[in-house]
């Protein structure tokens, strides 16, 4: 892909955000957060680990958020428990996967499961694993081209797996067999579908976003453009109210998910958006590109709340699905290292106290007594 820096002006949107429930107090939240990230996250950067041996392509939490996979151009996946209270950081390795013979380039939890994991790679393969089975595959299906992207149907029984020839697969989760196939005029960099399963969504090199009806594959409407360049990102966020995209443009594009109309951009990256995560409650947007920063972005305005400092620029984030914990993996001189957002004090992983309802605030504040009393070890 080409990478070009050019500033874009056509997604901006005169109309305000669909608030969504959101809370009446935006600025509230902002400032919660910002001090939460600046005052009591216990390590700027984060904590990092090295995992594999080459760069990093890809890192998912499961649906808890108990483990975070990660796959690797080192040709293997990874599984890691998430221990708080391990002097040795939050990630610990449990099984290493390693039947793929080339490149694996992206992995996906099946939406829902805590068990089940699916894997795209090079060598022409997609593998499901079963975390309690062990190192060994349950399931490999044969597909034509080397695979680049995946997605994973909202119910669970399709996975789609794009090649490097822009052919995309469907492969029906319940006889693990291709069971149809679309090939694109134009390069395909990431797809997925919408909350419901009645679109799927492609992100392509012509600055496009596609969207197709499933599971008949026809266009639904003409192209969205969306960024000067390539578009190389698309994520959804929990709630099902937005999805984002990133371009070579240094923008990202937030749209209304059912109204597929641009709502905003967000331009504090200065090179090639490629990676980003909406936050568990639909509220923040973490966004990586090949700048040495990563971006925290409040989604209702897009003003910046946060900035990480990385080394180098991000291959992939994100953000754990019940707490403000982030997992991002780097690139260059950072190559084969996660890193993880997000602690506090005591080496405690925890949610920050934002405005919410008062029962979810309680449980939080609640455990994290308990977690400081029984896990800091305190001194009497």
């Amino acid at each position: 892909h080409t990478h070009t820096h050019t500033h874009w002006q056509g997604c901006h949107s005169a109309q305000a955000c669909p608030r969504d429930q959101m809370s009446s107090k935006p600025g509230t939240y902002v400032t919660k957060a910002r001090e939460f990230f600046n005052r009591d996250v216990r390590d700027a950067k984060g904590v990092s680990k090295q995992c594999h041996k080459g760069k990093v392509h890809c890192v998912k939490w499961n649906h808890t958020g108990s483990r975070l996979a990660s796959v690797s151009t080192d040709g293997t996946a990874a599984l890691y428990s998430v221990r708080s209270s391990s002097a040795n950081g939050p990630l610990q390795k449990e099984i290493v996967f390693t039947e793929h013979t080339d490149v694996v380039d992206q992995c996906r939890w099946k939406p829902g499961s805590d068990q089940l994991l699916a894997t795209a790679s090079r060598d022409s393969t997609v593998k499901l694993w079963d975390v309690r089975a062990g190192s060994k595959s349950i399931q490999t299906v044969k597909t034509k081209g080397e695979n680049i992207n995946l997605a994973w149907s909202p119910n669970g029984n399709e996975i789609a797996v794009g090649n490097s020839n822009d052919v995309i697969s469907f492969i029906d989760t319940r006889k693990f067999e291709v069971v149809n196939t679309k090939s694109n005029d134009v390069l395909v960099n990431e797809i997925e579908w919408n909350h419901s399963g009645e679109l799927f969504l492609l992100t392509t090199g012509d600055g496009f976003v596609r969207v197709l009806d499933y599971p008949s594959l026809e266009p639904s409407g003409t192209p969205m453009r969306a960024h000067t360049g390539c578009t190389f990102c698309i994520e959804f966020d929990s709630k099902g109210r937005y999805f984002a995209t990133g371009g070579a443009d240094a923008l990202v594009a937030l749209w209304h998910a059912t109204e597929l109309i641009c709502l905003r951009t967000i331009g504090h990256a200065e090179w090639p958006v490629r990676a980003m995560s909406f936050s568990f409650d639909g509220r923040l947007l973490a966004t990586a590109s090949e700048d040495t920063f990563i971006c925290i972005n409040f989604v209702e305005t897009g003003e910046l709340v946060h900035k990480i400092d990385t080394s180098d620029g991000t291959t992939a984030v994100a953000w754990h699905p019940t707490q403000l914990i982030l997992a991002f993996s780097g690139e260059g001189g950072a190559s084969g290292m996660i890193s993880i957002f997000g602690y506090v004090s005591c080496l405690e992983l925890y949610s920050a106290a934002l405005p919410a309802d008062t029962p979810r605030l309680f449980i939080k504040l609640t455990a994290f007594l308990f977690l400081a009393l029984f896990v800091c070890r305190i001194p009497s």
